[in-house]
């Protein structure tokens, strides 16, 4: 699903036996995070005001 929407990309390589995968947040999915990071700042930021 995020990397449907191209928040994240994917690499995989084999390691032993079996597969290892990576996952790399892409520019808009840190641009996606900074904001939700931001808003949840901004409600602690408020609720510690009170």
């Amino acid at each position: 699903m995020l990397v449907d929407v191209g928040y994240v990309q994917t690499s995989k390589a084999p390691h032993g036996s079996r597969t290892r995968t990576w996952l790399t947040l892409a520019d808009p999915g840190r641009r996606a995070l900074d904001g939700h990071l931001a808003e949840l700042r901004r409600i602690a930021a408020v609720a510690a005001a009170r």
